[in-house]
């Protein structure tokens, strides 16, 4: 029984851990131009996990002023959501801007999220897997983070059908 409570009290404190860094990301952070693909280079990098194939090229030059922490956050979170319910199948990072914004998505081919769930998900310590097993599901926060940041950077965040199965977690930067 205490193994069981050492573990719970574990878990609390890596989620207020997770909590209190969002906060002082948010907090330290100005907006600085970046270019996206510097961003999302070693984010890619650090992913890739075994034989998992993640599919991103960095064809095109995008450079937009923004929370370069907030968006390292951001697409790291989405990108461990995809590894961890993308069944081992390969993961895809499209990037593409304009004049008007940035729209990255990060694209699964899991089980997919039902519709009904799709916002739900986004709220603190909600999880559509119910164990508490970790390896299994997070914590339920890395979705609320996302839009944590996201609502406080002025941007965008959906989590879409993709076509084929999957998920299509879809983020939109508006030019400042």
């Amino acid at each position: 029984m205490m193994s069981g409570i050492r573990r719970d009290l574990e878990s609390v404190n890596r989620l207020i851990g997770q909590a209190l860094e969002v906060n002082l990301e948010l907090d330290q952070q100005e907006k600085e131009p970046v270019e996206i693909a510097s961003i999302l280079d070693p984010i890619v990098e650090a992913a890739k996990q075994g034989d998992q194939v993640i599919n991103w090229q960095n064809e095109m030059s995008c450079v937009f002023t923004l929370n370069s922490l907030a968006l390292q956050r951001i697409i790291s979170n989405l990108l461990e959501n995809a590894l961890r319910y993308g069944d081992g199948k390969p993961i895809s990072i499209e990037c593409g801007c304009d004049k008007k914004s940035l729209t990255i998505q990060v694209q699964d081919r899991g089980s997919g999220i039902p519709e009904a769930e799709r916002e739900a998900v986004f709220q603190p310590f909600f999880r559509l897997e119910k164990s508490r097993n970790s390896k299994t599901g997070g914590s339920g926060l890395g979705l609320a983070i996302v839009r944590q940041l996201a609502n406080t950077n002025g941007w965008t965040v959906q989590l879409l059908e993709r076509a084929g199965g999957g998920t299509c977690a879809k983020l939109v930067i508006p030019m400042d």
